[in-house]
């Protein structure tokens, strides 16, 4: 495993993005139907690339309908912390959620 030091910015919005997922998970993801509660957090660097994986086994939602309502702060958050580290984040809601944050490794210090 590579190691990967960022900066004080760098690190309290990857923080602040993480945050809100696990919140975002702990509120709406998990109901009765969901027997073995899961969240799966992964970081990885490849090649010009850092990775932030994020994934919860949970209900799944319709990304573009929360993206759409005009109350939506935890995503608007999430999006613009992206936006600060110069990252693109990738949602999936479907069997679950997954959200996957990419940084270019140039913007990153090694």
């Amino acid at each position: 495993m590579d190691d990967v030091v960022l900066t004080a910015t760098q690190a309290i919005s990857t923080g602040l993005v993480l945050n809100e997922l696990l919140t975002n998970s702990l509120k709406y993801a998990f109901d009765e139907s969901i027997s073995n509660p899961e969240i799966k957090i992964s970081f990885r660097l490849d090649n010009d690339s850092f990775y932030m994986i994020y994934e919860d086994n949970g209900v799944g939602c319709d990304i573009d309908a929360i993206k759409n309502k005009e109350d939506s702060y935890g995503l608007m958050l999430i999006d613009s912390m992206a936006e600060k580290v110069d990252g693109e984040l990738k949602y999936c809601g479907k069997s679950g959620f997954r959200a996957e944050l990419v940084c270019n490794v140039n913007n990153i210090n090694i």
